[in-house]
């Protein structure tokens, strides 16, 4: 089974709310959310993390947020059980998965930008079918980086190299499945994955259930 979740959020936690939630995380997650300066990005890094604390409990693992660990790569692992965790903006996505062990998300929110600013993570076919077109772009970049994410070896791969063409990627001879995901809110999404994993459930966290 592989889930998806998708949480949005506007304002800060009480501070009793936040002890309360930071306080049931592993002394090192609590140490990372605390090590951001901004609300904003303390408050994504925690909503991520329960996140991924909810998939695990319903697809009845054994392993909790005690049992990840990191590659040398920064890469976080629990073995038999394959997840990520994305956000931008105030939106938070996690994916956790029993059937696959690389998986990747992207979560991006689409706005304007300069497209000759990311020319070095594109190839030219890639920006000949973008044509400026910045919900396409959107769809390239976050395919790019779920698929960088799922493979695990952080900022050793360039982006470039991962050719997107619709719902398949390609890395160095290796295929990967994309599904992309509408979310409200001008919020662009992709799972990549090494295999197939069928449907994925996705669901709406409400930031105050958690």
């Amino acid at each position: 089974m592989t889930l998806a979740y998708f949480l949005k959020f506007s304002h800060p936690l009480s501070n009793a709310e936040y002890e309360s939630k930071l306080s049931n995380l592993p002394l090192a997650m609590q140490k990372h959310v605390q090590s951001f300066r901004r609300w904003e990005n303390a408050h994504e890094s925690l909503f991520g993390k329960m996140l991924l604390s909810k998939g695990l409990s319903t697809l009845k693992c054994l392993k909790t947020l005690h049992d990840v660990t990191y590659s040398k790569y920064g890469h976080p692992i629990l073995p038999g059980v394959g997840f990520n965790i994305s956000h931008s903006a105030g939106r938070v996505g996690c994916v956790v998965s029993s059937d696959t062990t690389c998986i990747g998300i992207d979560v991006e929110l689409i706005k304007q930008i300069d497209l000759l600013d990311y020319e070095s993570i594109l190839t030219q076919s890639e920006l000949i079918h973008i044509n400026k077109d910045m919900k396409r772009f959107y769809q390239y970049w976050t395919s790019k980086e779920a698929i960088a994410k799922a493979i695990g070896l952080g900022m050793s791969i360039s982006l470039k190299d991962i050719e997107i063409s619709s719902d398949k990627g390609l890395y160095k001879g290796n295929n990967y499945f994309l599904k992309h995901l509408q979310c409200e809110g001008g919020v662009a999404v992709t799972i990549a994955t090494e295999k197939d994993v069928g449907v994925i459930k996705i669901n709406i966290i409400d930031a105050d259930s958690l």
